[in-house]
């Protein structure tokens, strides 16, 4: 019985979590951020560039929050950004297949009213054999890209 219970009361949360809306990963570092940061393509890869990126940019005074796609476009979210307090949205996409020389993340980035600000392409650059190196080296290379575009249109310094 208890068991059952216990059963439902997970499938319950899981439905409101699901039905949620724009989803917000919120932190002590990212409390107050104007930038959005969400992304798609294959997990935990597109999750751990994300982890990448989001340190990048708070080592460089950028605090960044992360949002989750669950079902929701980037319209979805830009139109939540003025109730979010966000300016910009950076929109993630990892193409990653461990061992392939297309590897790679391009990070665009949107302000509030839907236009598009920017975009950059961080590719691997060599044949990988793991999807861990592969997702670092596309951190470094879209970071030595954003290094220009820091406090820039986009990527407000706080």
């Amino acid at each position: 019985m208890w068991k059952y219970l216990l059963m439902g009361l997970i499938v319950l949360a899981a439905c409101v979590g699901a039905a949620s809306p724009v989803t917000v990963q919120q932190t002590e570092k990212t409390s107050g951020a104007k930038i959005l940061l969400a992304g798609t393509g294959t997990q935990p890869h597109t999750q751990n560039v994300m982890d990448g990126l989001t340190e990048y940019f708070a080592s460089v005074g950028i605090p960044v929050r992360q949002v989750s796609m669950d079902g929701k476009s980037r319209t979805d979210i830009i139109d939540k950004m003025p109730e979010m307090g966000a300016e910009s949205f950076l929109l993630l996409s990892v193409h990653l297949q461990a061992g392939s020389l297309g590897d790679k993340g391009v990070l665009q980035c949107w302000n509030a009213q839907g236009k598009k600000l920017w975009e950059e392409e961080g590719g691997v650059g060599r044949f990988t054999l793991s999807a861990g190196s592969a997702e670092k080296n596309i951190v470094k290379n879209l970071q030595k890209k954003l290094e220009k575009r820091t406090g820039g249109p986009g990527l407000p310094k706080k």
